[in-house]
């Protein structure tokens, strides 16, 4: 049994990012990151939040942000995110200074969360400040704008990018309760969604997660990796013991992503470029273990002339169900077969397709 996501098999040009979070006390260890990511060969800067402290205000953005990075913003794309830190005076001056695309954005939240496409990739930016307390108080928009802005693109890479880490292992922010909140009401969705990457900082560490699906971690199977990257300023904290995490370590680094068709390499940087950790996220179809079941009772036992059930990952690129007969053999971008012979399919999600097995095919699965 095959899945094969149309998608993937476009040609996109390399990209490569840099990524920093909680940078902005403006001293001497966040200057010297800042002069090595000068020789970084990059066309895009993301912020994860906490870029001005203590209150984000004007002067301290000039001073921690504009004046640290000023070599490096002229010549990269600059993609933010605000920190708690950003969000005095109602990130007043975050707003004003930042101004993302507001496309599709209610208007609640302008300049305060945003998605884009670059390369292959698909980013959904969100604020997890006042947002996040009204999209769970039923006073904002922010969660059922994230669900419908991720289900809707097209791109084969899914990278979602807010401040307050879901999963922490530091003393300092353990009992953290906007954490506790954006692992309660945010990480399923983008589970659900198939997300392949999380950037995240709050935290002062790096921390790198096992794959997560359906609420649990995993050494095995795909799911959406977690990475805290909150080590571009001159605090940091000490990562606690943990089951969830690959890596984690306290040091100076930012976070270089190279996007390519197939998923995303990720390479964690210290001082003079040293690599201190290093993964890759791969966006090509994968099937979970026994990933195939009859759609009727969801167990192993398969009959010729039924309903199969295909559960796994970055299986379709958008949810779609079949509106006719004949059947058709590609749904949301995806196409199953088995062997040789393509399957018709009757719906398609990038977590699970059903097709139907014809009587001839009486070889298992």
């Amino acid at each position: 049994m095959s899945v094969v996501n149309s998608g993937i098999r476009q040609i996109w040009i390399a990209v490569r990012m840099l990524v920093i979070g909680d940078s902005g006390d403006g001293e001497s260890l966040q200057i010297d990151l800042a002069k090595d990511l000068e020789g970084q060969e990059a066309s895009v800067l993301l912020h994860v939040g906490d870029i001005a402290y203590w209150e984000g205000a004007f002067s301290q953005f000039i001073n921690a942000f504009f004046g640290v990075y000023a070599k490096l913003l002229p010549r990269m794309a600059l993609f933010t995110t605000p920190g708690n830190h950003d969000y005095e005076q109602d990130a007043f001056p975050y707003r004003t200074l930042f101004s993302p695309s507001v496309a599709g954005v209610p208007v609640e939240g302008h300049h305060r969360y945003y998605s884009f496409d670059w390369g292959p990739a698909h980013f959904a930016v969100l604020d997890t400040n006042t947002p996040l307390e009204q999209a769970i108080e039923g006073r904002g928009r922010m969660l059922t704008w994230l669900e419908r802005d991720l289900r809707t693109t097209e791109q084969p890479l899914r990278i979602v990018m807010f401040h307050h880490a879901p999963f922490t292992s530091s003393a300092e922010k353990l009992a953290d309760p906007v954490s506790a909140m954006v692992r309660l009401h945010i990480t399923p969705l983008l589970e659900r969604a198939a997300v392949h990457l999380v950037l995240s900082g709050h935290e002062h560490v790096y921390q790198r997660t096992f794959p997560r699906r359906h609420g649990t971690f995993s050494r095995t199977e795909p799911g959406t990796v977690y990475v805290t990257t909150g080590g571009a300023g001159s605090q940091h904290y000490q990562p606690g013991p943990s089951t969830f995490a690959v890596k984690a370590f306290s040091a100076l680094h930012a976070l270089r992503l190279d996007l390519r068709d197939n998923g995303v390499q990720l390479e964690a940087i210290g001082v003079g470029g040293v690599v201190l950790d290093s993964a890759q996220v791969s966006a090509l179809p994968q099937l979970a273990e026994d990933a195939a079941v009859s759609a009727a009772s969801f167990e192993p036992r398969l009959a010729p002339g039924g309903l199969v059930s295909l559960f796994g990952w970055n299986l379709a690129l958008t949810e779609a169900g079949a509106q006719k007969f004949p059947l058709p053999l590609e749904l949301g971008g995806a196409r199953v077969s088995l062997g040789t012979t393509p399957l018709p399919l009757t719906f398609a999600s990038r977590t699970q397709i059903n097709a139907l097995r014809s009587e001839e095919h009486t070889s298992e699965l």
